[in-house]
């Protein structure tokens, strides 16, 4: 695949988190957060440093463009980058973790569901934490983390089967 469309895609990813974070307030308790597909449509051959420091980037860049705290969803981008080889290659086995490298292969939907359950997880338990572990109850925590989670990776899967597609 090329490293072009990829630049591409980040980009316009980064850009459009930038617009749901200044248009897009459904409620209180759901965030759409599309920043972290970035890091699923990086091929595996990209080493883990060079995906965090790709993952800061585009954290921070959100962080300083959009309202927020500074560094929020560069800690959650940053965590999520750390653990992702992990997270690859429990989904998909240490083969097909390699030969996502050149992103020649089909990722199944359930497989990219259970990625973005994985990804979407630790992404909202860090994101949250830093957020706002004081402020509200365990129990509406607890709520929102699974609502997010359950919202975020239905779309997810739906954007990366769409880019997926585009990439062939």
């Amino acid at each position: 695949m090329n490293s072009v469309k990829i630049a591409v895609f980040a980009i316009v990813l980064i850009l459009f988190q930038i617009l749901l974070n200044g248009i897009l307030a459904l409620v209180p308790y759901i965030n759409i957060i599309i920043l972290p597909i970035i890091l699923i449509i990086i091929p595996s051959n990209v080493k883990s440093v060079m995906c965090m420091l790709y993952a800061f980037a585009a954290g921070i860049c959100v962080d300083y463009l959009s309202d927020g705290v500074i560094g929020l969803n560069a800690a959650a981008m940053v965590a999520v980058a750390f653990a992702r080889e992990f997270i690859f290659k429990l989904v998909l086995g240490r083969g097909q973790f390699n030969e996502h490298m050149t992103y020649n292969m089909r990722i199944k939907t359930g497989q990219y569901l259970i990625i973005n359950l994985f990804v979407y997880s630790l992404w909202f338990a860090i994101y949250q934490y830093l957020d706002d572990v004081m402020s509200y109850r365990i129990s509406v925590q607890l709520i929102r983390f699974l609502i997010n989670v359950v919202v975020n990776s239905a779309l997810a899967v739906a954007l990366e089967i769409i880019i997926d597609k585009e990439m062939k």
